[in-house]
C-alpha cells in the first residue's frame, strides 16, 4: 500500500449568546481559550479558540430571546445533539 494521508475533519459550533463579549471573555478566563477581536459595533461576533477548536459566538441584536433546548422541545428530537455549557466544559477540560 501507498502512502496515505489522513484529512483531518474539524467543525467550528456557531452559539448564539445574549451577550458576546460576556461569553467570549468567559471562554477566555474561566475555559482557557482566546480571541483575537470582535466584529461589528457595538461587537456581535466573536471566535474563541483553543487547541485547534474554534466556537464561533453570535449575539442577536435584541437579547433576552435565547431559551434552552430542553425548554423548546422538551422531548428533544432523536438524532439531535443538544450539549449545555456544563456538558461542553467537561469536554473541553477533558481533552487535555
Amino acid at each position: 500500500m501507498g502512502n496515505h494521508v489522513l484529512a483531518r475533519w474539524s467543525i467550528a459550533p456557531y452559539f448564539i449568546v445574549d451577550d458576546v463579549v460576556t461569553t467570549a471573555d468567559y471562554y477566555r478566563d474561566k475555559l482557557g481559550f482566546h480571541y483575537e477581536r470582535f466584529w461589528n459595533e457595538p461587537p456581535s461576533f466573536c471566535m474563541v479558540k483553543r487547541n485547534g477548536i474554534v466556537i464561533m459566538l453570535a449575539q442577536l441584536e435584541k437579547t433576552g430571546v435565547m431559551r434552552p433546548n430542553r425548554i423548546v422541545d422538551p422531548g428533544g428530537k432523536p438524532g439531535t445533539p443538544i450539549f449545555g455549557l456544563k456538558t461542553l466544559t467537561r469536554l473541553i477540560l477533558s481533552s487535555n
